[in-house]
């Protein structure tokens, strides 16, 4: 597995992302970005080297609740119901992700084998102090990215 030995961005989306990456940040169907600060290996830094070796795994999240909530008041969108099964095939159909370097240059899915989108959910309730209090266990949606690249196949690859 291989990352690239550069910082680049993972842009996210609900919807199609333009093929001109500069408008990226400013698109509406954009949902969010995660920043990767990864370096080469002929750095000159000790932890980084010891990270690379250590095959070093970086974990984020961008929240969909949002984008999902404005696409379920959006009746020309294909979201009308919050249920799984209609939140899985919404996703499926419209979640969307690119990888671009530093300079704008965008860099195809495939050449970063370790990266991996998985659409984890949890039912979330506020308690009297307005704390997040998890329902039950996240559920993975590994259909939603099956067989894209940069997917996730299985449970077992998160």
């Amino acid at each position: 597995m291989k990352g690239l030995s550069q910082p680049y961005n993972i842009y996210i989306s609900l919807g199609p992302i333009p093929t001109d990456p500069k408008t990226w940040n400013t698109h509406p169907n954009t949902i969010g970005l995660v920043a990767v600060l990864s370096q080469g290996t002929n750095t000159g830094c000790e932890k980084c080297t010891a990270d690379i070796d250590g095959r070093l795994c970086i974990t984020a999240m961008v929240p969909l609740t949002e984008a999902l909530m404005e696409y379920l008041k959006d009746k020309r969108k294909s979201l009308t119901e919050l249920d799984d099964d209609s939140v899985e095939g919404c996703l499926r159909e419209n979640l969307h992700w690119r990888v671009i370097l530093k300079n704008r240059t965008e860099v195809a899915k495939e050449e970063v084998s370790a990266l991996k989108v998985v659409v984890p959910a949890a039912a979330i309730r506020l308690d009297e102090n307005g704390v997040p209090v998890y329902e039950a266990e996240p559920k993975v949606f590994v259909d939603v990215t099956r067989g894209w690249p940069a997917g996730c196949g299985s449970v077992g690859e998160v």
